[in-house]
């Protein structure tokens, strides 16, 4: 649903080395996350909050350029944040709707306040 990561090849804030450092990056920035919601063929999954958890450090490879940086390479990461894992879906199509929002205080990204507003649908068609 909603989750952030730290690593070794992040720009700052999001840049650390160890995995206790990376993980205390995550665990911060996905405090920040509010009003998730998850609704599976318009039925709403309850209690979504009790779907956070923290990875181990885990070990990646990222292009150069990358979305998070300009140089990539071999790098580890530590993620937090809000994971939903489904039993197979029936047969037919499905429609996933999920999202929430980062909201981030001021003078933790620059002197303003940051709002990251996520809202995913997903069409998905199973086979028999």
């Amino acid at each position: 649903m909603l989750d952030l990561e730290a690593s070794s090849l992040d720009a700052p804030p999001f840049f650390a080395t160890t995995a206790a450092d990376q993980l205390a990056i995550a665990q911060k920035f996905a405090n920040y996350i509010q009003d998730l919601f998850v609704t599976i063929d318009g039925v709403p999954v309850t209690n979504v909050t009790a779907y956070r958890i923290t990875t181990d450090q885990f070990s990646f490879s990222a292009p150069t350029p990358w979305i998070f940086n300009k140089v990539g390479g071999n790098g580890t990461a530590v993620a937090d944040g809000y994971f939903l894992l489904l039993k197979p879906l029936s047969a037919g199509t499905h429609t996933i709707h999920y999202g929430g929002t980062f909201r981030i205080p001021a003078g933790v990204l620059g002197h303003k306040a940051v709002t990251i507003p996520k809202d995913v649908t997903l069409l998905i068609t199973m086979g028999s």
